[in-house]
């Protein structure tokens, strides 16, 4: 999956969650959502996993784009990380971009992968060869402007262009770029 599938599923399922809670409990949902951590989190493996694979540390992770930010262990530490900020009711960010990043790992079907998913309880390798970056950069550009023939991709294109066009038209720009909230 790319940015679009991410980013635009993932600000879908927040939005989508938060109106949902605030007509379940019947009535508005404390703090506001940073859509600004939200995004971020949605491509944090990505952030991680690409650089390494391809300049960084490429032998350290077979070459492989998906490798420890795609892992279950990440997932899960990160979660948990979340989960104790949020307890410790220092703010719903860190538990929201633990959450956003989580949600790549769904999105991206890592379970089909098992070395990846289950990485280092099934050995150190990551077991995915990826092509030499400028053919990965090639290939991921073609990709990337025949989006519209990918249903997740689309989605989440329509989405993040509903959610600009809504942050626009209720004049919150600013708001939006300085805070990350969207009323």
């Amino acid at each position: 999956m790319f940015v679009f599938g991410h980013v635009g599923l993932t600000i879908g399922a927040a939005y989508g969650s938060r109106l949902a809670a605030s007509r379940w409990t019947k009535r508005r949902i404390g703090q506001a959502i940073d859509y600004r951590v939200i995004v971020v989190g949605s491509m944090l493996p990505d952030l991680i996993d690409k650089p390494l694979g391809l300049w960084i540390a490429p032998d350290l992770v077979d070459g492989s784009l998906r490798s420890i930010g795609h892992t279950l262990i990440f997932a899960i530490a990160l979660l948990i990380a979340g989960a104790a900020f949020w307890r410790a009711e220092r703010g719903a960010g860190v538990a929201l971009f633990a959450a956003s990043s989580a949600g790549h790992v769904v999105l991206d079907l890592t379970w089909r992968t098992e070395s990846i998913l289950l990485w280092p309880f099934l050995g150190w390798e990551f077991g995915a060869k990826y092509p030499s970056p400028s053919q990965w950069a090639s290939q991921h550009l073609f990709d990337a402007l025949r989006f519209f023939t990918d249903y997740p991709e689309l989605a989440g294109f329509l989405v993040i262009v509903a959610f600009s066009t809504r942050v626009v038209y209720t004049k919150n720009v600013r708001r939006f770029l300085l805070r990350g909230i969207m009323t």
